[in-house]
């Protein structure tokens, strides 16, 4: 027995040895500011972003995509199943107890023992509680928890990047939906007035005053609008079934809120620094615990060459006689200590630390690419509000002077002091500004929801921790 328990204290001494690589975050060359934004020091709120657009329904519509969207049941799903996982593996690192009840009759050979002074008959119960325990003298099992436990904090962070992505996509397709509303109001308004051109001009037609041509052109532009109809109300249809999916629930129609052209336009978005980009994106958070798992199974791999120490021990009852079992004659006990150390194993486990080395590289070069994609989406975000901003002051100037233009043609023609031709090209003129209108609001308000996306906007990184550690 002094061998085995001389064991303990060489493994406790040595337990403490680790042979993980020291993880050290690596180096993305962040940018020192962003070289797009505007750099406000106005606050906004960027837990619940998109409440700022003041649209209780878009309010709603989220609430309901982040309890309901079935790709969003799947990522808890993945997180119940990691967690799991961590169990598995953190019980590798207790002693392992079963208990066991056995009976066992056998009769030997009459031919070979028969003449032998033993009873070729035999009866055996046994009662015997057994416990075994590795010793985790280097640290291959503790390496294989925190690589599990970083897994589960991927899982963690890649629902969070699921979450940002799905109120992005609710916000982005109920924009468009709006959109397409008011491109078929407007479209809707100028049929009516196209109508009534056409009924004026049959009447100059008639009267002598205008020309068959000029009649023709009025029915024909009447035809125009009249077929676009069908191909909005076609997109209102298709858009709401894909926000109906987002929802997690079957086709069918979308509640509708503020209109395009209500909708808050110009949002504050806090830009912060770039550094601080690493911290509020999960799907960059998610990329660096892969890398801290990758970075434990070296760790792993490891150690699986050095010698494995194992503890056993059971004990309980063995007797002829059920009826006998108790008795203290009857008891038996075993201990047991081994160390076993792999000799070959058929290059095995030299490729499984190649392995893991490999993917460890792997991953570093994953989490700097995804932090530089951050940065770009980043700097997109902050140029493409900035500027679409501006485009929509202009459209919306254009479309108001194309209106003024439209009303004094009319007012000319019907004085005979234009041609139709001069009306019909106003006409065209200002719907197409007034689509351009509604185009651009969706666009300008698209680029706000991205560029909160692209800044982890809508969670918190700490409490996705705190979650799992609380359910452990």
């Amino acid at each position: 027995m002094r061998k085995p328990m001389l064991i303990l204290p060489l493994s406790l001494v040595l337990g403490a040895c680790s042979l993980t690589p020291e993880y050290v975050r690596p180096d993305v060359n962040a940018p020192g500011v962003w070289s797009q934004a505007n750099h406000d020091t106005t606050q906004a709120e960027t837990a619940q972003w998109w409440k700022q657009f003041g649209d209780p329904v878009l309010d709603q519509l989220i609430t309901t995509a982040l309890a309901e969207n079935k790709d969003m049941k799947i990522a808890v799903s993945r997180i119940e199943e990691a967690r799991a996982q961590l169990g598995i593996t953190e019980a590798q690192n207790l002693p392992q107890v079963s208990a066991q009840l056995g009976s066992q009759k056998s009769m030997s050979s009459d031919q070979i023992y028969g003449k032998l002074p033993i009873p070729r008959k035999s009866e055996t119960d046994q009662l015997v509680l057994g416990a075994s325990y590795e010793v985790d003298l280097w640290g291959k099992l503790r390496n294989a928890s925190a690589a599990a436990r970083e897994k589960l904090f991927a899982s963690a962070y890649n629902r969070e990047a699921l979450r940002i992505s799905l109120v992005s996509q609710v916000a982005t397709g109920y924009f468009h939906l709006r959109t397409l509303d008011r491109q078929l109001e407007i479209s809707r308004i100028n049929l009516a007035t196209q109508k009534e051109t056409e009924k004026l001009t049959l009447k100059r037609f008639e009267g002598g005053i205008a020309s068959a041509y000029d009649y023709s052109q009025a029915k024909a532009q009447t035809a125009l609008t009249e077929t676009s109809l069908p191909e909005l109300e076609r997109q209102i249809i298709l858009q709401q079934n894909a926000l109906s999916i987002l929802l997690g629930r079957s086709p069918g129609p979308i509640p509708r809120g503020r209109k395009i052209t209500e909708l808050t336009q110009d949002i504050t978005v806090p830009a912060g620094l770039p550094s601080q980009l690493l911290e509020r994106r999960p799907d960059v958070l998610a990329a660096e615990a892969q890398l801290r798992a990758a970075n434990a199974n070296i760790g792993s791999a490891r150690a699986a060459f050095l010698p494995r120490i194992s503890l056993t021990a059971s004990g309980g009852y063995e007797s002829h006689d059920l009826h006998a079992l108790s008795d203290p004659g009857a008891a038996m006990w075993n201990l047991a200590a081994g160390l076993t150390q792999p000799i070959f194993a058929g290059g095995a486990l030299k490729n499984q630390l190649r392995q893991a080395e490999a993917s460890q590289r792997e991953m570093v070069a994953t989490y700097q690419k995804t932090a530089q994609t951050a940065f770009r989406e980043a700097e997109d975000g902050f140029a493409n509000l900035r500027l679409t901003r501006a485009q929509t002051d202009g459209k919306q100037a254009r479309a108001a002077s194309l209106a003024a233009a439209l009303r004094i043609a009319k007012l000319r023609y019907n004085e005979g002091l234009n041609s139709f031709m001069d009306l019909l090209d106003a006409e065209r003129t200002q719907l197409q500004a007034e689509l351009d209108v509604a185009t651009q609001l969706n666009q300008q308000l698209s680029a706000t929801v991205n560029l909160f996306a692209a800044l982890g906007g809508g969670w918190d990184a700490e409490p996705a921790r705190k979650e799992i550690d609380a359910a452990r």
